[in-house]
């Protein structure tokens, strides 16, 4: 297919048109596959369709396809391109691409008019980004509610892909809501979906399932094990778009700062993924690669806590996995040598009860337990702890980790 679409991508063929439909399918079966996003979008864009052309309904479509890829053309404004498909879809009266590109905006609409029209494609797309929102946002409950309706439709229509992808979104829920069972369940039936649909290691459900399942390995302290898995990823994503690569390697960072790694080799690949991430304009995945370098430096002996107080105002109310993360280390007494408050962790301990996060839940009783043990209330610091612990047990949690120290 793509030696034979630049013999139809040029303005004088009369297939022009429906070659330029087939090229943002071609990109799209890319996309899901895990290969390479194909430059001739960009040559599409520029020449074939340009702005004046016109061709309002050509153009839109093209632009869709390019917002579903943005990472890898790092030289186009996104914010400039969803203007432009706006305006384009001003033109329009067709409902189903209408919405397709609206990001964040109107997935509730979109899923009303998707089931109006009786439209799976779109109900599916709808619910995903509707229960992906609900996820960042820490409100994991609701999530499983968007997805698992979305797995359900996937599953009725014979959409495996779909059903897949859905199965990677509730893994993360289950997850973060401290069912690690029913998380790797969920993960070894979407790896199956995907082998039937001939995506044995490569795609972006790929790659989701392995990060879930990596996160998994994190949460449990089993940090070689997340290791190994996070070696093979980072060896198996060269070549495709960079960010895929950069997100594997602030894993693996993280991972190595537990671990004891070498102050070099972590901070090599923290300023690599975060000079990626600032490229493309992703200002979450920023954050977090600096909530890891403020790890890395309490590793390191740097007791001041500003940058993990700046990395939690950045993820507050976008974030709540990584505002977890902030919250945790800003409770945890070991951490700040007398510099501590000890509204953190009652802090910490809300903000897990609103999102029903078990692990967070336990970790903060066992922080708010360790202020009590410094006030010498023995009775009440030996009571959370015992809680803590049979929680930790029920999990299958082996210990908990703080950077430069283990704590039993």
């Amino acid at each position: 297919m793509q030696n034979i679409l630049p013999r139809v991508l040029n303005r004088q063929h009369p297939d022009l048109t429906s070659g330029i439909y087939c090229a943002c399918r071609l990109n799209q079966f890319s996309r899901v596959t895990g290969r390479r996003i194909m430059s001739l979008l960009q040559d599409i864009i520029t020449t074939l369709v340009p702005p004046a052309s016109g061709e309002h309904r050509l153009r839109a479509y093209v632009i869709t396809e390019m917002l579903s890829s943005w990472r890898s053309w790092l030289h186009f404004s996104l914010k400039t391109l969803m203007v432009e498909a706006m305006e384009h879809f001003k033109h329009l009266d067709d409902s189903s691409m209408k919405y397709i590109s609206t990001a964040t905006q109107g997935f509730q609409i979109a899923l009303a008019l998707a089931k109006s029209t009786q439209d799976n494609t779109q109900q599916c797309e709808a619910l995903f980004q509707l229960s992906d929102i609900k996820w960042h946002l820490g409100e994991y409950v609701g999530a499983l509610v968007h997805v698992q309706e979305f797995r359900t439709l996937a599953n009725t229509s014979g959409n495996l892909h779909g059903e897949a992808r859905a199965l990677s979104v509730e893994a993360f829920c289950w997850k973060a809501l401290g069912h690690y069972p029913q998380c790797t369940s969920l993960i070894n039936r979407a790896k199956s979906l995907l082998n039937l649909c001939g995506i044995i290691s490569h795609g972006a459900t790929s790659f989701t399932l392995m990060s879930a399942q990596v996160e998994v390995h994190k949460l449990k302290s089993e940090y070689a094990d997340a290791h190994n898995i996070l070696n093979l990823l980072v060896q198996d994503v060269v070549g495709n778009p960079p960010h895929v690569y950069a997100s594997f390697l602030i894993n693996m960072a993280e991972v190595e700062v537990y671990m004891d790694a070498p102050l070099s080799e972590v901070q090599k690949k923290i300023d690599v993924s975060r000079s990626i991430f600032t490229r493309v304009g992703d200002p979450r995945l920023v954050n977090a690669c600096n909530y890891i370098q403020a790890d890395l430096n309490l590793r390191e002996g740097d007791t001041s806590s500003l940058l993990f107080c700046e990395c939690l105002r950045a993820a507050w109310g976008r974030d709540w996995e990584i505002a977890s993360f902030c919250l945790e280390r800003l409770a945890d007494s070991s951490c700040w040598q007398g510099a501590h408050h000890p509204f953190w962790s009652t802090v910490y301990l809300t903000h897990s009860l609103k999102s029903k996060e078990k692990l967070g839940i336990y970790k903060a009783l066992q922080l708010i337990g360790d202020s009590f043990l410094e006030d010498n209330d023995q009775v009440t610091a030996i009571s959370l702890f015992n809680l803590a612990l049979e929680g930790f047990t029920s999990m299958d949690v082996h210990h908990r980790s703080t950077a430069g120290q283990n704590n039993a």
